[in-house]
């Protein structure tokens, strides 16, 4: 009777912390209580962010602001994972999803805040509801292809991959159905979006904006709207940058990677090529390092997995079905599942053999998806994710092929050429094999037995590996890995660990790059 009381207790205090604030998070407020409650004409935004290591960082880059600026946050919450697939995912999303939420958040950050700017849920008029529900059906009937989708525009503004990206994650589906009405819900959260986003920009001074990630409707559309009126916008999503400053040009969070090889040509030293050795055998010997810090364990982890007859045979690396697609600008394919299905049919025609491994870090819902396609193509070899690549290479494999994974740099500096047909972080380079259209891949697939790497590809290599992870000042190195402690305590935070947190905060807004990003913010933005 007593564990089951108690049991109790914990479900009604975690169900009390999903609605109100805890001690814990009262002590939050307190640390970012800094007073800033006289308006002025100028604004900046701030996504309010559910999340306590995202809550930490942007009152930290407030709390170093002239007082003068106004700050107003944005309230992203509008679809929910799952909502559609059942009546009771409906119901859950409805109880536990909802505005009632966001007011916790929405009070802790009125700790660095003035207000409100927008709330992507329940704030348009009922009659503007049904004006652009009518407008979402009407663009939903003429739609055909998974293309159009990906091509949809809003008022000049490209939405189409943040609407299939956001499909693929809270339906959640491996690939768009056309015919799937979630998709006409979807595009109609994405007008909605448009246009309170739109409206807000247009009727206020807005200096900048800070955000998580520009990915999915919930941060991509402020982004993009932002954008297209000529506001900077901060996102703080990859976790090899501290931020990166999104432009027409390129309104991705992930690292722009465009110019690495010219830019490397043009500042090129030995001492660049021994670090990015040791990063390199670093990574290949098991260790995190800050690219691939994502991962909950490294793909070169040693295991004590039984290794199949691989010699010879090529391997595809499948990525999470669900962890949006479309991070750079052009993809030959419009989804993984798309690209599996149609990279094992030119494999199996042209009878190449070949292996397939699942991502290491996957979703829970990714791996349903594997498990579904194991079914659906019973004769299929799938390869254990506890294998390492270093294994799969050891036991000869020939090739690789992703649409733009960290294994393609991975594989060629073991000597193993990669495919792949996607933008991507070595596109500046000719050590991976990207194909630029449907009928290349192909071309490159039927081939793929035969692919020679270029004779100075370890050079390439080291020269990607170092731009990509160790280009960067010493105390940016420094502000990296104190972001990456930050993370973790927030994962954790607790009132024996809050001293530590409150260190780490500290570090980081004395860290000499976290001053230069707070004087180009208040340099630009006068």
């Amino acid at each position: 009777m007593s564990l089951e009381i108690g049991l109790n207790n914990i479900f009604f205090n975690k169900l009390l912390n999903i609605f109100f604030l805890s001690k814990l998070e009262k002590k939050l407020y307190i640390y970012f209580d800094i007073k800033k409650k006289v308006k002025k004409n100028k604004k900046i935004l701030v996504e309010c962010v559910e999340d306590y290591y995202y809550y930490s960082l942007f009152g930290m880059i407030v709390q170093s602001l002239d007082s003068k600026i106004d700050t107003e946050i944005y309230v992203a919450r509008n679809l929910s994972v799952g909502a559609s697939s059942s009546l009771l995912n409906f119901i859950k999303s409805l109880v536990f999803h909802n505005r009632f939420r966001d007011n916790k958040w929405i009070k802790l950050y009125r700790a660095y805040t003035n207000g409100i700017a927008y709330r992507h849920e329940g704030t348009t008029s009922i009659v503007l509801n049904i004006v652009l529900f009518v407008q979402a059906f009407k663009i939903y009937n003429k739609l055909h292809s998974k293309k159009d989708v990906l091509n949809l525009k809003f008022n000049d503004i490209l939405v189409g991959d943040l609407i299939y990206d956001s499909y693929l994650r809270y339906k959640p589906a491996a690939t768009v159905d056309t015919n799937d009405f979630y998709l006409c819900i979807v595009i109609w959260q994405s007008l909605r979006n448009i246009k309170m986003t739109q409206d807000y920009f247009v009727k206020n001074n807005i200096k900048f904006v800070l955000t998580s990630y520009s990915s999915y409707i919930h941060h991509g559309i402020t982004a993009r709207v932002a954008i297209h009126h000529g506001v900077d916008v901060y996102s703080f999503g990859d976790y090899g940058l501290f931020y990166q400053k999104l432009t027409s040009d390129y309104c991705y969070h992930a690292k722009d990677c465009r110019n690495y090889f010219k830019n490397y040509k043009k500042n090129e030293h030995n001492i660049h090529l021994h670090l990015a050795t040791e990063g390199l055998a670093n990574r290949l010997n098991g260790k995190i390092d800050m690219a691939t810090s994502y991962m909950k364990e490294s793909a070169y982890k040693n295991h004590s997995e039984d290794i199949p007859e691989v010699k010879n045979s090529v391997v595809i690396f499948l990525h999470d079905f669900f962890d949006s697609p479309h991070i750079y600008e052009k993809m030959l394919f419009c989804d993984f599942y798309e690209w599996f299905e149609k990279t094992i049919d030119i494999l199996k025609e042209n009878k190449i053999d070949f292996w397939i491994k699942p991502h290491p870090n996957q979703m829970e819902d990714s791996k349903i998806v594997v498990e579904t396609l194991k079914i659906k193509y019973h004769n299929l070899k799938f390869l254990s994710t506890k294998i390492t690549n270093k294994q799969l290479v050891d036991s000869g494999i020939c090739a690789g092929i992703s649409v733009y994974g960290t294994v393609a740099h991975e594989l060629a500096y073991l000597g193993i050429p990669v495919v792949l047909c996607g933008d991507n972080p070595h596109s500046s380079y000719s050590f991976c094999f990207e194909a630029k259209n449907n009928q290349e891949y192909e071309i490159m697939l039927q081939g793929i037995n035969s692919l020679t790497l270029p004779q100075d590809t370890k050079y390439q290599v080291e020269s990607f590996y170092y731009m990509h992870n160790l280009n960067h000042s010493k105390e940016m190195i420094a502000l990296l890995d104190d972001m990456s402690n930050l993370r973790g305590a927030c994962v954790q935070l607790n009132e024996q660990s809050f001293i530590k947190y409150m260190d780490t905060t500290d570090e980081i807004m004395s860290n000499q790059e976290f001053k230069n990003l707070i004087k180009k913010l208040m340099k630009e933005n006068r």
